[in-house]
């Protein structure tokens, strides 16, 4: 796993590369869970209040589902 961040103009981007996940189950569950937790860095470092961790990486975890099948369809 690599962390990168590159500046951005006036912002920044944070690159999370987790490489070979065993399985698609797998990918859903490191995809939705990095995500969640970026979502509630970004919403803390903007002095928001970040959503329900729980009910974030759900949803998050059923957007991945469907993207993963939509690729693996071709």
């Amino acid at each position: 796993m690599t962390f990168e961040s590159f500046e951005a103009g006036d912002k920044a981007r944070f690159v999370i590369t987790h490489t070979e996940p065993p399985n698609r189950d797998e990918l859903v569950d490191i995809s939705g869970g990095w995500h969640a937790h970026i979502d509630t860095l970004e919403a803390l470092l903007r002095g928001t209040k970040p959503k329900s961790f729980w009910v974030n990486i759900a949803e998050l975890e059923k957007y991945y589902g469907a993207l993963y099948l939509l690729d693996a369809a071709g």
